[in-house]
Formats: structure tokens, sequence, C-alpha cells
């Protein structure tokens, strides 16, 4: 996952866009996502998962503010949402002219239907809550 208080994030990024010329960088999400699933069906205290499972509790109560129940395609599409936001807010894309700076997208593959896919760009991270963060 993709955190704007990860040092390793903004140089991961940073080395990509400057030295390497990346234009665009796109986040790909799918459904079924068995690591969301995990996430959500694990019962286990393990430290390793604490972090990502605190994340998907604030993720699934966002989704259900936002929409009124929990449904899961809605999740995963507002974690690539989420990721796509926390991409935007790197530190990199501060110093950046708008027209210098990549084009950041995300988009999410419903596996059970060939061929279907559906784009998410910034204008929809940001309208998600901002207390995710």
């Amino acid at each position: 996952m993709v955190s704007p208080k990860k040092e390793f994030d903004a140089d991961f990024f940073r080395y990509y866009i400057e030295q390497q010329g990346v234009k665009q960088i796109v986040l790909v999400g799918h459904y079924p996502c068995q690591v969301l699933e995990f996430l959500r069906t694990n019962q286990q205290d393990d430290p390793l998962w604490a972090g990502h499972k605190q994340y998907l509790r604030k993720l699934k109560n966002a989704c259900t503010s936002l929409t009124g129940s929990l449904d899961w395609k809605k999740l995963v599409q507002y974690h690539i949402s989420r990721q796509v936001a926390n991409l935007s807010l790197l530190t990199i894309f501060d110093d950046m002219a708008v027209e210098d700076a990549p084009l950041v997208k995300g988009i999410v593959i419903d596996e059970a239907e060939e061929n279907k896919v559906l784009e998410i760009d910034h204008l929809g991270a940001i309208l998600l809550p901002l207390s995710m963060n």
C-alpha cells in the first residue's frame, strides 16, 4: 500500500519519475482480491498485519458511511482510489509543475466478467473521506 508517510514509497517513485522518465502510473486492483479477503477474514492478531487490518477497518467504515452498506466491489474501488490519492500526496509532486507530473490513474478489473475494467482517477480519490489517512 502506498503511504505518503513512508520515505521508501517517496524514494521509489522519485527514482522512476526523475531518473527513468515515467510519465504515467497506473495502480491496478481486482476483485476478488485475495489480500483484502484475507485481511477481512483472518482473526489472528499477527503484528505483521496489524496496520493493514486497521486500514481495512477504516476503509470499510468509510465505504459504509458513503454508500449506506458494505459492498465488496465498492470496497475494492475505494481501496484503489485511496492508493491513487496517497500516491498523489507524495512530496515528489509538491515541487513539480502540473504539466511535468506523471498522470496517476487507478483501474479495477472484475475477474468474473471478462474485459470489464473500471477506471478510477484522482477526482474519484479526492471524493473519499480525508480521515482515511
